[in-house]
């Protein structure tokens, strides 16, 4: 399976805006045909963007330029655009960092990218494409496993059906992973595709797998389950207050960094690492989400005061 996720942002830097037709790829494998069917029938149905912008890791660099000049499609794709459109080659370390971008066309650069910025958009473009939310109706509403009420939460397993999709969330999650870091603890056994993805972006730059453990949300705190240490990483699915994270920290001993909430969308800052902030933004998330769910303690619940029958998440 050769992964290549295609996208279309609208960016704003330094008061300049361009649209960018964002292609990834996580792993490094590029496929000439596909990628070249894949571009054709974007730019065929949506027309030429301002830029096209190549995000691979940096040890995929020249099997990348050698694809785009020996693949006879993509060599006559690029060449038809080559005069309007900024073409931009973008790699990423072993760290997740981007290196300096560079221009492999003849139109220069409109606008470049902070890593952290375009992984907040691509992954709350996927968030909306795939309906992350399961809402609830006047009825009933949802008892979180933290005891917090609420009418809608976040489904990750919604959102990790797709390949490509996946390999985003693992390159967001890369510079959030410190050296001494072995094993990732998980929240629900959905992640273990993130981290199956993150481990093959992780090979490809020769560095060691990392171990992967469920610890099931809430139930780590009960007394006889695993204990994550300082080499380990526990990443939280999603999160409105960050209370499971502070709780973490308290329970085991562990610092910041040991902890990372891959989605977030609360009411208040969380002064916990988050790979994506799904709330709305001018510039950094224009099509983020500026309606959170609106979130009770069970003493305060105006869905309970209202009559609405409560239904209980576990896991």
């Amino acid at each position: 399976m050769k992964p290549i996720f295609l996208s279309r942002l609208e960016t704003t830097t330094n008061d300049l805006t361009a649209e960018s037709i964002i292609i990834f790829n996580h792993n490094g494998v590029i496929d000439g045909p596909h990628l070249h069917s894949a571009l054709e029938a974007e730019l065929d149905s949506n027309l030429a963007a301002d830029q096209i912008v190549f995000i691979i890791p940096e040890h995929a660099k020249k099997e990348l330029k050698d694809t785009l000049s020996n693949d006879a499609g993509l060599a006559s794709l690029i060449t038809r655009f080559n005069k309007r459109t900024a073409i931009i080659l973008q790699t990423f370390s072993a760290a997740g960092e981007f290196s300096k971008p560079q221009n492999i066309g003849e139109i220069e650069p409109i606008v470049t990218f902070e890593k952290h910025i375009l992984c907040r958009q691509l992954l709350t473009r996927v968030f909306l494409d795939h309906g992350g939310f399961v809402e609830a109706n006047d009825n009933y509403h949802f008892v979180n496993p933290s005891g917090r009420h609420t009418q809608k939460f976040i489904r990750i397993s919604n959102l990790l059906d797709d390949y490509a999709e996946v390999g985003i969330f693992a390159f967001a999650c890369m510079s959030f992973v410190s050296p001494d870091i072995d094993q990732v603890y998980v929240d629900t056994p959905s992640l273990f595709s993130v981290i199956a993805a993150l481990n093959e972006i992780r090979l490809g730059f020769q560095l060691p797998s990392l171990a992967i453990r469920n610890f099931a949300s809430y139930q780590i705190l009960n007394p006889g389950m695993a204990e994550p240490d300082t080499k380990s990483l526990c990443l939280i699915s999603a999160s409105s207050s960050g209370g499971l994270a502070s709780q973490l920290i308290d329970r085991f001993g562990l610092k910041k960094h040991n902890v990372l909430q891959l989605l977030y969308l609360g009411d208040r800052s969380s002064k916990h690492p988050i790979v994506c902030d799904l709330s709305y933004n001018k510039v950094a998330n224009p099509e983020g989400i500026n309606n959170p769910s609106r979130v009770f303690e069970e003493a305060d619940c105006e869905f309970c005061k209202s009559g609405s029958y409560k239904v209980h998440l576990h896991g």
